[in-house]
């Protein structure tokens, strides 16, 4: 099976890349039939209003992105569901500790994209020691 790319802002900004690459394979491989975009599409129209740059609601996207297809895996899982867009299930693939260990990584790096944005609400003191 061919896997496409995983998109870049599903690495670390820390990490080596060549451990993420295997530690995002469960992901990547649900990403081989995209969703619907329903949670990109409700990020730009709160920014009708919100008017926040297009850097950070890129970065927003991404989080908003990554937190969901994190919390597919693991609902695949508790579900003990066969199927995920009409492909078998990640934990099917990949078993169910690497698609843990892939979700979890995957909000790590959702803490970490946060920080990026520099925003005093999400680099408060307790928030940074969560990914220290």
């Amino acid at each position: 099976m061919s896997l496409n790319k995983i998109a870049p802002f599903y690495y670390s900004m820390k990490g080596d890349k060549a451990e993420d690459d295997k530690l995002l394979e469960p992901v990547n491989y649900i990403l081989q039939v995209p969703g619907k975009q329903i949670r990109q599409k409700l990020v730009q129209a709160f920014n009708y209003w919100l008017k926040i740059p297009d850097d950070k609601i890129q970065t927003i996207e991404e989080i908003v992105e990554m937190c969901h297809n994190s919390s597919l895996l693991i609902d695949d899982i508790q579900d003990n569901s066969v199927l995920r867009r009409s492909i078998p299930v990640a934990h099917s693939i990949y078993g169910i500790p690497a698609v843990i260990n892939t979700a979890n990584y995957i909000i790590f790096i959702t803490l970490e994209r946060a920080i990026s944005l520099q925003h005093p609400a999400v680099n408060g003191k307790h928030f940074t020691i969560i990914i220290s």
